[in-house]
């Protein structure tokens, strides 16, 4: 009963920093398909979330992002902020990439991608060195502030009280 209904809420602030996000970043006329998925567990390490591209014949058809749904509903709204960055950055084509074809002793053929931030080759770059992810750290905060002052009203703790007291009428 309680916990249906934390998860009714949940699942709706979600949903609505998912659109506040893509709003925030001008996202909505993109033919690019964005994806969205909560998933159990994304690889080692702390890695809240991640954003794939989807790349046909050496074009982008599409973005997946996937958060990691053991955190916080804030900390998997901040994820999401901050991968929505990373998806913004691929549709506005401020980031690309390149697939080179490579042969291991002449022999054995291999792909290497190269990825570039605003016509830079950042390759082989530390993460936090990375001009991507020093915009996609900053923005992640100030877009998650802004949307959870967006919705105090939702957030408020007395009508939290009446969502978690009221589990009749929300079924």
């Amino acid at each position: 009963m309680f916990g249906s209904n934390l998860s009714k809420f949940d699942s709706a602030m979600f949903t609505s920093a998912a659109t506040y996000f893509r709003d925030a970043l001008k996202l909505n006329d993109s033919h690019i398909p964005i994806e969205v998925l909560l998933v159990d567990n994304i690889g080692k390490g702390t890695c809240a979330g991640t954003c794939q591209a989807i790349i046909e014949k050496q074009e982008l058809t599409g973005l997946k992002i996937e958060i990691k749904s053991n955190a916080t509903t804030i900390g998997m709204i901040e994820a999401l902020a901050h991968e929505m960055v990373h998806a913004k950055q691929w549709v506005k084509g401020e980031t690309t990439f390149e697939i080179e074809k490579k042969y291991l002793f002449g022999i054995f053929p291999y792909f290497k991608v190269k990825k570039f931030w605003k016509g830079a080759d950042v390759t082989n770059w530390n993460y936090y060195d990375l001009p991507y992810e020093q915009e996609a750290h900053i923005l992640q905060k100030y877009m998650t502030f802004n949307f959870l002052k967006a919705t105090q009203v939702q957030i408020d703790p007395t009508t939290l009280l009446g969502l978690l007291t009221n589990t009749d009428s929300n079924k």
